[in-house]
């Protein structure tokens, strides 16, 4: 597979594997940092999209 293509996918599994982890954050430290993952993570895949 082209490697940028591997890269777009990793991406994509990563805000996948993050967004479905967001619900087991128990204090507000915790959803804050994976919010920010969560949009780090969101800005690759865009990023990876081009």
């Amino acid at each position: 597979m082209n490697s940028a293509i591997e890269k777009f996918v990793f991406a994509h599994d990563r805000y996948l594997s993050l967004e479905d982890s967001r619900t087991s954050c128990i204090s507000p430290a915790q959803r804050e940092h994976m919010h920010i993952e969560i949009m780090k993570a969101y800005l690759e895949v865009q990023y990876r999209a081009r």
